[in-house]
C-alpha cells in the first residue's frame, strides 16, 4: 500500500519520540538517524538510498506538524463552530454538534506536496535486459504527490456528543473549553438581510415615499424573531441610519446597537398620482 497519507503519530514512532519533543532533541534524532542510514556508510544496500530520504521526509514533516507557527493551534485542538446570527442574538443550547477543524480548515489534510522520494516523477527508471521500465513509487503509489494527514482531527471535522450553551448577544470569536478541546464560535455566512458590524446589527428597509416625507412608525423583526418599533422621522433622507441602543452584541453594558438604513420604495411610474406624486415634488424641492 502506499505511504502517502503520512500523519504526526507515524513520523514520531519512526523517530521513536513523543509529542512534546523539543526542537533541539528532534534535530538530534534526525542527525543520527541520517548518519546510520546514509548510502556512504552502507554501500552494500539497495534500500539505503530510500531509507535515507525517508528520514528526511518524516523530519521535514514534524518540523511544520510540530514547530511551525500554527503549532498552538495544533495542539490545542480548536474546532470552528458555525452560528447563525440568530443564534448569537437568542443564545443556543446544543446536546451534540459537528465542528470542523481549525489546524486544516475542515479539509482534513495539512498540504499536499511533491514527493520527495520521487521527486514528482511518480517512479524511478529501471532497466530490465533491453526493456526500460519505471518502478512505481511506493512513498507516493506513482501520483506524485504525498498527502500529509492533519495530525488533529485525521478527517476535517469532529462530532462533539456533548452539552454546548452559550447566552444571548454572545460575540463571535468566543471559545468554550468542551474536555480538552476548544470550540471557537464563528458567524455562519448565510444569504440575510441583517449583517455584523462589530457589535451592531446593521440591516436596511424600504418604506413609502410619504412616509419619508411625513414621517411614521414601522414594526420589523430582529434576529431572533424579536419584534420591534422604530420611528421615521419627518423629511428622512435616503441611506439614514436609524440606531437603536443596547440591542446588539456584547458584553453587558457594552452592548452595540441595531441599525436600520431607511430607503424610499420605487413604486411604479404608471400609479404614481395623487399624493405620492406630490410627495415626489416636496423631496425634490428639499433636496433629499
Amino acid at each position: 500500500m502506499p505511504e502517502n497519507n503520512l500523519t504526526i503519530d507515524d513520523a514520531l514512532k519512526f523517530f521513536g519520540v513523543s509529542r512534546d519533543i523539543s526542537e533541539d532533541d528532534l534535530h538530534a534524532n534526525y542527525i543520527a538517524l541520517s548518519k546510520k542510514l546514509h548510502p556512504d556508510r552502507n554501500p552494500n544496500s539497495e534500500t539505503a538510498l530510500d531509507a535515507f530520504h525517508e528520514v528526511q521526509n518524516h523530519y521535514d514533516f514534524l518540523k511544520i506538524a510540530l514547530f511551525s507557527d500554527r503549532r498552538a493551534a495544533r495542539r490545542q485542538n480548536i474546532y470552528l463552530l458555525e452560528i447563525p446570527l440568530s443564534g448569537f442574538v437568542s443564545g443556543m443550547n446544543l446536546d451534540e454538534f459537528d465542528a470542523r477543524c481549525c489546524q486544516c480548515d475542515g479539509h482534513g489534510l495539512l498540504e499536499v506536496r511533491t514527493c520527495r522520494s520521487c521527486h514528482g516523477k511518480g517512479g524511478k527508471p529501471c532497466v530490465v535486459g533491453m526493456l526500460e521500465t519505471t518502478d512505481i513509487c511506493v512513498r507516493c503509489g506513482g501520483t506524485g504527490k504525498e498527502n500529509i494527514i492533519c495530525g488533529v482531527c485525521n478527517k476535517g471535522t469532529r462530532y462533539f456528543n456533548q452539552k454546548l450553551s452559550f447566552p444571548p448577544r454572545t460575540r463571535p470569536g468566543t471559545m468554550i473549553n468542551i474536555g480538552e478541546s476548544i470550540i471557537e464560535l464563528i458567524l455562519k455566512q448565510e444569504n440575510s438581510r441583517y449583517l455584523l458590524d462589530g457589535d451592531d446589527i446593521v440591516t436596511k428597509i424600504n418604506v413609502p415615499y410619504t412616509t419619508m416625507v411625513y414621517g411614521g412608525n414601522r414594526n420589523i423583526s430582529i434576529p431572533g424573531g424579536q419584534k420591534i418599533s422604530i420611528k421615521i422621522p419627518e423629511y428622512c433622507k435616503p441611506g439614514r441610519d436609524i440606531r437603536i441602543p443596547n440591542m446588539g452584541l456584547g458584553e453587558p453594558g457594552e452592548y452595540g446597537s441595531f441599525r436600520v438604513s431607511v430607503f424610499p420604495s420605487v413604486p411604479d411610474p404608471k400609479k404614481m398620482k395623487g399624493l405620492v406624486a406630490w410627495c415626489m415634488k416636496r423631496l425634490q424641492k428639499a433636496g433629499i
